[in-house]
């Protein structure tokens, strides 16, 4: 479908009328028929005559005795040449085998062609309702009379009792009603290949017109069979197409429910001047009848209810337009759903699935993009053997849905999918905002229920002047959930991704962003569903936002008049005390390592009072007891020729709290620190440059110090 849906009362006006033709409802009389018109057909046939029609039950056609009112019904239809009167069979079975044949009487003078038409209520792929469609057939007139017939049903797979009925759906019975009238004035247009069988009024359409759509159906059907469809699976062909004033839609497609050979399609006559409109609507139609030749329900359920994957075919099709539109064509479809698809690949389809699927167009061009567009037959072909669309796509992609899930939506939100929809557009999907204004507010957290396969954005704004370092921790509490942390307004023309991670991720200088007047969006995405045999599921994920700041970093590491014993390389051991000292204090600004806003790191090279101290710190604050892991690799030169190397990695017991400085205070004294150096090592180089220090021993008298301060904004 390619106009917008039009009001709610409008719509609602159209489902109880003729789509085939546009009724007014005080034309509709109630026909109450008669017992004179009930009729018993059994397995043997039959034949049904009353004034004006003619119908001939082959044997064997139905396969038990089946219950038939025909009557001449008094429905108008302004739409159509009506040449004969229109007569309703009602209580046809879901099942008959065999062709039945009609022959009515003529009542009206024909011109140019002269169709047999079937009115049947059927599903229309494109507005995801039944409605009263019409499918022409060819006929024949003798005398005063056409003769045609109504085709049997196949592939239809037993009764609507053994099927599992999408939910929501009115269960259909295993009867049906049509009716049947002659239409004429027409002209049938066979497209160069055969393909199309276009059906025009000769006084209401144009040829030009016409010869147009069927190029237009042409190259569609090219463009489909070159993805990889097999259009081999219907086998008559042409197709038929008729043209009418649909109202509500440029183009419809009606599966049949008498079989995949009869399944039609129908074009807006209002229209048909526009290339633009034509081209896509011609291909999102077409698509939809291969689509259906890949549904395993048969016939008759195709012509009753959608599948349960209709709205993968609404995105197909919505992506397909842009196999054959120009540069800068925009599907307004896609346009009207665009957020769509952070409801959920399948969950965003419980409400409308029609308009779910238009939304998501855009995840079907990620996928043909990443895996080529074959992929829609690898997808398709599964659907064929019953498996859910959500593992159908998972099985065909290698089992990456996780993965390509977060991927879609990230391409999707930077504007590398559609360069209509980007990181602007998010705003209007914001669940949340964390304000961060002063010191006091510093941390949020969020807590929010996620449908599968889903996400959802936050918004942060940066309304305070930050520190030098501090940097902004996120984290998740769920597996298979992915941060992806956007900046706006945008950098035209450049990354615009300032942090992502699964689970946990940093943005760190929010000095420079505030600076900049920069905000975040922060896109959470649920990758976690159910697979194999799908199955609906959401998860409440726990958001937290915290603002990490410096660190004020004190080391105090001092040997002082410890005893050690030295090993040269020159195989003599020498003991004897020496006095060493090293004190380092200076404040650092750090990163914190995760969100979790636990662990932090610090790489320094500074000099102070002629030693140069060269490193790596880590330290992971614990509880249970409250203490601190801390890790230090440090290389310390003094006068360019003693150098000592620090390896300390020991456990810091908390000390105490500032609350005035807001500081934590972490220490360790005396030889508790010397079983945590693990490593240490000395050199000198020497007149005689060859003697080097090879091992060490601490003494028991070894005055060891380490103080950690923690200051955090």
């Amino acid at each position: 479908m390619k106009k917008l849906m039009i009001s709610f009362f409008a719509f609602f006006f159209l489902l109880i009328i003729s789509s085939c033709d546009i009724l007014k409802p005080e034309e509709v009389q109630d026909d109450n028929p008669s017992d004179e018109n009930a009729f018993t057909i059994g397995a043997e046939g039959g034949n049904i005559g009353i004034e004006g029609l003619s119908i001939v039950i082959p044997s064997g056609a139905f396969q038990e005795t089946v219950n038939l009112k025909v009557y001449k019904s008094n429905i108008v239809i302004p739409e159509e040449k009506v040449v004969t009167p229109v007569y309703s069979i009602e209580g046809l079975p879901d099942n008959y085998s065999l062709p039945i044949n009609v022959t009515i009487k003529l009542n009206g003078a024909v011109s140019n062609e002269t169709y047999l038409v079937i009115q049947e209520n059927a599903f229309v792929s494109s507005l995801n309702i039944t409605q009263q469609s019409c499918a022409f057939f060819d006929a024949t007139v003798t005398g005063d009379t056409i003769k045609g017939q109504i085709p049997a049903i196949s592939g239809s797979n037993g009764n609507f009792s053994s099927v599992k009925f999408t939910e929501n759906k009115e269960t259909p019975t295993d009867f049906f009603s049509v009716n049947v009238f002659g239409s004429s004035n027409k002209r049938a247009y066979l497209t160069g290949t055969n393909h199309f069988k276009i059906i025009y009024d000769v006084s209401k359409d144009n040829q030009t017109d016409i010869t147009n759509l069927g190029d237009y159906l042409e190259t569609a059907y090219s463009k489909i069979k070159d993805i990889g469809f097999n259009l081999g699976k219907r086998t008559n062909w042409p197709v038929y197409v008729s043209i009418a004033e649909l109202g509500n839609a440029y183009g419809l497609f009606t599966p049949s429910h008498w079989s995949i050979n009869n399944g039609y399609l129908r074009f807006d006559r209002n229209g048909l001047s526009d290339p633009e409109l034509m081209k896509t609507s011609a291909i999102h139609e077409f698509f939809h009848l291969a689509q259906y030749l890949y549904d395993y329900r048969g016939a008759f359920r195709q012509g009753s209810f959608a599948p349960d994957h209709y709205w993968f075919n609404e995105a197909c099709s919505v992506w397909s337009e842009g196999l054959v539109s120009s540069s800068g064509y925009v599907s307004s479809n896609w346009l009207a759903n665009q957020m769509s698809p952070f409801n959920g690949l399948q969950a965003g389809s419980s409400g409308a699935p029609e308009k779910h699927g238009y939304g998501m167009a855009p995840f079907i061009k990620y996928l043909t993009d990443e895996y080529g567009t074959n992929i829609l037959v690898a997808i398709y072909e599964k659907l064929l053997t019953k498996k859910h669309v959500i593992d159908a796509i998972n099985n065909s992609i290698n089992y990456n849905l996780f993965l390509d899930c977060n991927e879609f939506f990230t391409k999707y939100s930077e504007g590398k999918i559609y360069p209509d929809f980007g990181i602007a557009n998010l705003s209007s999907l914001v669940e949340d905002k964390f304000e961060i204004n002063s010191n006091s507010n510093v941390s949020k957290t969020f807590t929010a229920t996620y449908k599968g396969l889903s996400a959802k954005i936050y918004q942060v704004k940066l309304n305070k002047d930050f520190e030098e370092g501090a940097s902004l921790g996120i984290g998740v509490d769920q597996d298979l959930c992915d941060i992806t942390v956007f900046q706006y307004p945008i950098n035209p023309g450049g990354n615009n991704i300032l942090a992502k991670g699964s689970k946990n991720c940093v943005v760190p200088n929010l000095k420079n962003l505030r600076q900049q007047n920069k905000q975040l969006f922060v896109m959470i995405v649920n990758s976690n569903y159910v697979s194999n045999d799908y199955a609906p599921s959401s998860k409440d994920i726990k958001l937290t936002f915290s603002v990490n700041g410096k660190m004020l970093i004190n080391y105090v590491l001092t040997i002082d008049q410890a005893d050690f014993e030295f090993v040269y390389n020159d195989g003599s051991p020498i003991t004897y005390e020496y006095g060493v000292e090293h004190l380092l204090n200076f404040e650092y600004y750090v990163t914190p390592e995760n969100s979790s806003d636990s662990v932090f790191v610090a790489s320094f090279d500074i000099t102070q009072y002629s030693v140069n101290y060269k490193g790596n710190l880590k330290i992971t604050f614990l509880n249970s007891p409250r203490r601190a892991s801390y890790q230090l690799d440090m290389d310390v030169v003094e006068y360019t020729y003693y150098t000592h190397h620090y390896l300390v990695d020991c456990e810091v017991p908390f000390n105490h709290h500032n609350d005035n400085l807001n500081m934590d205070s972490y220490s360790l004294w005396g030889t508790d620190v010397s079983s945590g150096l693990i490593n240490y090592s000395y050199s000198q180089d020497t007149p005689s440059g060859n003697i080097k220090l090879i091992g060490y021993n601490f003494g028991n008298n070894a005055s060891l110090q380490i103080e950690v301060y923690f200051n955090k904004l």
